[in-house]
């Protein structure tokens, strides 16, 4: 395993109900990007665009690699496969590092998932399965899941899914709450990635996504 490296999977909202929020996702996202290139220590990203559809840009790819988006890469449209695009990105994802040698391994994997909306048209999986899997992912392999979300009680969902409440919290569905929801879990992942790298104790990695997500609201 190596303690250097974290794998980070963005699974973010592209639906019909995003296309008023298109620049406000975008510019979050790309201010996201710049955060974690200069968090110390190396990244993999995997951006997981999803509505009813599922496309990935990119998939472990080095976070220096990775583009800035743009209204050529983003384009909100259909409807919303939240189940499937989690259940998905954990597959793919743990196919492609079960097939690494231990010491190619990262320290950390995260997977942040942001939605604007409740889920309406998955067709591969359940919530239950969903459930089964996350709380494998991390009970087994200590994966962390990031659950933000906007138009509904976020952390009833994330519970409904296995997510840890402490690590989810909704927010405004507005310009200002995307800017929060991009803002909040960059710095959630710089605590775990700076932990796993070198132990280093900050507040963020302690403090609940609510609290977070709060002092990113006042902040603005």
């Amino acid at each position: 395993m190596n303690p250097q490296l974290t794998e980070i999977a963005y699974v973010l909202d592209r639906s019909g109900s995003m296309v008023a929020m298109t620049e406000a996702a975008i510019v979050g996202f790309n201010e996201f990007l710049s955060d974690q290139l200069d968090t110390p220590g190396d990244a993999n990203l995997s951006l997981v665009l999803f509505d009813n559809e599922f496309l990935v840009p990119y998939e472990r790819a080095p976070l220096q690699d990775v583009r800035k988006l743009d209204t050529q890469t983003y384009v909100p449209r259909g409807g919303t496969s939240l189940l499937d695009a989690i259940g998905l990105t954990i597959d793919r994802l743990g196919e492609k590092l079960a097939a690494e040698p231990e010491e190619r391994r990262p320290g950390k994997v995260i997977v942040a998932i942001f939605t604007d909306g409740y889920e309406n048209s998955s067709c591969r999986y359940s919530r239950e399965q969903i459930n089964k899997m996350i709380t494998h992912q991390r009970e087994t392999y200590q994966w962390e899941f990031i659950f933000l979300a906007a138009n509904e009680d976020a952390i009833a969902t994330a519970a409904s899914m296995g997510i840890a409440r402490e690590m989810s919290s909704s927010i405004d569905h507005s310009a200002k709450g995307l800017r929060t929801s991009y803002r909040s879990s960059s710095r959630k992942i710089r605590a775990l990635r700076e932990y796993t790298r070198s132990a280093k104790d900050s507040e963020d990695l302690h403090k609940p996504m609510e609290d977070i997500t709060g002092e990113e609201e006042e902040r603005d």
